[in-house]
């Protein structure tokens, strides 16, 4: 998905507040209504119900049309009247009460016949908006538009906040991404807001400033959104990205840079301007020709800064990259190849200095997601990290490099888990594993399968800390929840985790018979026997990490893989 099509310049601004939650009105109010589905005018006696609620509850009873049209006018005279004198924090308040749900209109004028709002009426509130500060003018611009496009259960800016208090969304302390699932005509809504000054989010001196914030509105119907968003998170929170946006004056530069994150703008350089590496390169294409391979995978890690890649080389052979984000290579016409055309990708996250735990990575990320065949010989290209320069060719044969009962994608993942859920499970157990956790060397388990083949081997040894939690706050996929999850990796146990990402629970004994597994290799302890133990009993993955080598081994049926081990230093 190109995030760019989502977002149009409109839509990303220099914010007017220095409140965090008038910042999010201020970006609500830039959301095009015809993405939303049409809310008959609960809205509308929302708001016209607080200013006037008394002349509302009048104008409800039968009276002639004389009556009702005179009675209106002096409503609007009136509203225009209270609306002039209210100060700048209470035109804020009256923003916020604007998001409330609908049935809050209901309970404060029960006998009101909606109607829609009048021309004279909106110009009779346009003044009152003029002349309050920069800040208010915002707040209630955005509570207009936002009130008409509150979700059935509640105003958009509290689902907001609510989401806000179980897992903030701050990325460091300068970027911030907020998202909520609501009724959208259009997959995704965003919208970008700066403050060079930074936000306060309350009173609290202490708090800490957000200077960037990126605004997600998701359809309820939208199950990719953890994906979209551990993509958001992955570009905003690199420190390249972050000197390009400081870098950026004017508000034109600004949206060119915002927008350039997601067109591959942030490119320089092209991998065949050095004459060393044209050479390499043409000498991989003839190896990989002789050695019948159809893939060229090339290491990304290589460059220091991101190159231009096509996507096929001279003799159509395709191009693959390695890379930690997807944004990192744009398609470039280089000597050869379709113009414009983009590779495609494997992220392995977690790079390691171990070229054979990186190359073994790429390969099972490459096979889960189909982009590599299991009968497929591949040709790689890299070099040392950050030299620019290519200097290593390997030929690799997947059926000889996986056992047989991980070489095709149906048996490697089991039933109803999902590619995208091993993937980010193994980045997790790859970064504990080569990071360790303050400092220390950390051991744990992460079972992925059905959560009720699971349920009779799973042992609680302490209270569940995701008990409670909505599922949609506690899914693996989520950019914001990884912290959580290696935090919990130091307590002794496993932490379960249901196909589709929903982590069921953390600290939990595995309780399966050991007897049928097969018999491990030397040096590998009773973590990595509970893990071999529960990938034969249950259709299942268990993910084991050493504390002691850093090695991530994936257990699947009895049959390890040895992924990746913790650099020597």
């Amino acid at each position: 998905m190109r995030i760019d099509r989502f977002l149009a310049p409109s839509r990303i601004i220099d914010l007017k507040s220095r409140n965090y939650r008038d910042a999010l009105l201020e970006l609500l109010a830039l959301c095009p209504p015809a993405v939303f589905p049409a809310t008959p005018t609960t809205a509308t006696a929302t708001t016209a119900a607080k200013p006037v609620a008394a002349t509302t509850t009048a104008t409800s009873k039968p009276v002639a049309s004389a009556t009702t049209a005179t009675t209106a006018s002096a409503a609007k005279t009136s509203a225009s009247a209270t609306t002039a004198k209210t100060p700048p924090a209470a035109a804020a308040a009256a923003a916020t009460a604007a998001l409330a749900p609908p049935h809050a209109a209901a309970a404060t004028t029960p006998a009101a016949t909606p109607r829609p709002p009048s021309s004279a009426a909106a110009a009779a509130t346009t003044p009152a908006a003029a002349g309050a500060s920069a800040t208010s003018s915002a707040a209630a611009s955005a509570a207009a538009s936002a009130a008409a496009l509150a979700p059935s259960g509640g105003g958009i800016l509290e689902a907001l906040l609510q989401r806000e208090r179980v897992i903030p969304s701050l990325l460091d302390s300068a970027i911030a991404l907020p998202h909520v699932r609501i009724p959208l005509r259009k997959k995704y809504v965003f919208a970008v807001g700066r403050c060079a000054e930074g936000l306060v989010e309350s009173a609290d001196p202490g708090d800490k400033k957000v200077r960037l914030i990126f605004l997600v509105l998701a359809s309820d119907k939208e199950k990719s959104i953890h994906g979209v968003l551990a993509a958001l998170a992955g570009i905003l929170e690199e420190a390249a990205v972050a000197r390009l946006l400081d870098g950026a004056v004017l508000l034109k530069e600004f949206r060119a840079a915002v927008n350039g994150l997601f067109q591959g703008v942030t490119s320089k350089g092209s991998l065949l301007s050095s004459s060393f590496n044209q050479l390499m390169w043409r000498e991989a294409e003839k190896i990989a020709l002789g050695a019948r391979c159809p893939t060229l995978l090339l290491f990304s890690d290589t460059f220091a800064a991101p190159a231009n890649v096509p996507a096929k080389t001279a003799k159509g052979l395709r191009v693959v990259v390695v890379a930690r984000r997807s944004y990192e290579f744009d398609g470039g016409d280089g000597d050869a190849g379709e113009a414009g055309a983009k590779p495609e990708y494997v992220i392995v996250r977690g790079h390691t200095k171990s070229r054979f735990s990186q190359l073994r990575g790429a390969l099972l990320v490459g096979l889960l997601h189909g982009i590599l065949k299991p009968d497929e010989r591949v040709c790689c290209l890299g070099g040392t990290a950050d030299s620019d320069r290519l200097d290593i060719v390997q030929v690799v044969e997947l059926a000889s490099e996986f056992p047989s009962v991980l070489s095709s994608r149906r048996d490697l993942l089991p039933q109803g888990v999902r590619a995208d859920v091993l993937e980010r499970a193994l980045g997790i157990a790859t970064e504990l594993a080569v990071e360790g956790r303050e400092g220390r060397p950390i051991g744990c388990i992460l079972v992925i399968g059905n959560r009720d083949e699971l349920k009779p081997m799973v042992k609680p040894l302490i209270m569940n800390p995701f008990f409670g939690y909505p599922e949609d706050d506690r899914n693996i996929l989520s950019p914001f929840l990884e912290e959580t999850v290696k935090e919990l990796s130091l307590i002794d146990g496993a932490i379960v985790i249901n196909g589709d990402g929903v982590i069921d629970s953390a600290g939990s004994m595995l309780a399966a018979n050991m007897r049928d597994a097969p018999v491990l290799p030397g040096g590998l302890g009773t973590r990595h026997a509970a893990a071999n133990a529960i990938s034969v009993a249950a259709d299942c993955i268990a993910i084991a990490v050493s504390s002691s080598t850093g090695q991530v081994t994936l257990f699947r049926k009895g049959e390890p893989l040895m992924l990746f081990e913790r650099a020597v230093k």
